[in-house]
């Protein structure tokens, strides 16, 4: 692994700009629009050597949402529960752009996801809030959100690196010792399921084979699912193999063989 390859620093400063209008003691409605900043520090991301920043800034994706307290606020001061539903806008910039510094020179493109102001797709949200009065001054809290984004793709190139360009693998692989492969396409349901395939098995097998030609002696899998690795017969005689799984699921499970 080269030093600052996957990344030094994220940062994402935030700011919220909230309306909200109480219909009753127990029913709001609230309107919210994120603005922020966000920076992203790495070399992965440019040349793969030289440590570079890619930002972002500007408004991001409007929320309108309905918040109901499940119980009398007059009647339970020291609990409660609030069911929060909401849809979000895509107002928000999905392809914010800054210069990337490849070996070839800079190249302006969009920014990772993680900066990115908006994700381009409409969704709906639920949340849920609830306290309680354990102690005398002390109170404890639980909190949950899940956003639900019809759109999978939103057309945004935000590519760091493929397993299916062997050019991409080769030259992030000089100079390293061992390869630990930890990330995969990791989706319960996919339209495509060939497109799983494709990273989870053809890039898994293509970044096994650059081990040799990169003269990598150590290949570490780590991987929801029994962890694929080649047979001896398959496998360098210099290169060492560990594996680590943890269960399976569905369509990545099967892609994991």
């Amino acid at each position: 692994m080269k030093p600052g390859f996957f990344g030094f620093g994220l940062l994402v400063d935030l700011f919220d700009v909230v309306a909200t209008y109480a219909v009753t003691k127990r029913l709001n409605l609230t309107l919210e629009l994120p603005i922020q900043y966000g920076s992203r520090t790495n070399a992965g991301e440019h040349d793969g050597v030289h440590v570079h920043t890619m930002r972002a800034a500007g408004v991001g994706d409007l929320r309108l949402s309905a918040n109901f307290l499940l119980l009398n606020p007059d009647k339970h001061p020291n609990e409660n529960i609030s069911l929060e539903l909401g849809v979000k806008a895509p107002t928000g910039d999905d392809a914010a752009s800054d210069y990337s510094f490849r070996a070839t020179g800079p190249v302006l493109r969009p920014v990772d996801s993680a900066i990115q102001p908006g994700d381009g797709g409409w969704g709906v949200f639920l949340s849920v809030n609830a306290f309680a009065k354990v102690f005398k001054n002390t109170y404890a809290y639980a909190s949950g959100l899940y956003l639900s984004n019809p759109r999978e793709f939103n057309g945004v190139q935000t590519v760091i690196g493929d397993l299916r360009n062997p050019d991409g693998l080769r030259t992030a692989l000089e100079g390293c010792e061992v390869l630990v492969h930890v990330a995969a396409d990791y989706r319960l349901w996919v339209r495509d399921p060939q497109t799983m395939y494709a990273a989870n098995v053809d890039g898994t097998n293509e970044g096994i084979a650059k081990t040799t030609a990169a003269r990598i002696v150590g290949l570490v899998m780590i991987d929801g699912s029994p962890a694929p690795y080649p047979s001896s017969a398959q496998r360098p005689s210099t290169l060492t193999i560990s594996s680590i799984s943890f269960g399976r699921v569905s369509t990545y499970q099967v892609s994991a063989y």
